[in-house]
């Protein structure tokens, strides 16, 4: 995960993931309303992972958690296959 302005990614754990959004753990704090990109990545094959990338902004923390966030997806994810 990383904010728009940023270059660099930053790990993230999924808590819960929908069509609509994902609410992460995070590493750094995301402010509500920043713009962010999320890239998951699915172990799906021994040989080949499966990436569902998502551009949104964060709508919530959880729980009262500054390390977590609540990413709502505004242009919805895209799936793509790569080989390890």
């Amino acid at each position: 995960m990383r904010s728009i302005a940023e270059t660099t990614w930053h790990a993230s754990q999924v808590i819960n993931l929908s069509v609509s959004g994902v609410l992460l753990t995070t590493e750094q704090v995301y402010n509500v309303g920043e713009r962010v990109e999320v890239e998951i990545d699915f172990l799906t094959q021994p040989n080949c992972r499966t990436v569902v990338t998502g551009v949104g902004y964060v709508v919530r923390e959880n729980g009262g958690n500054p390390y977590s966030a609540a990413i709502h997806f505004d242009l919805g994810c895209t799936p793509r296959t790569e080989p390890d």
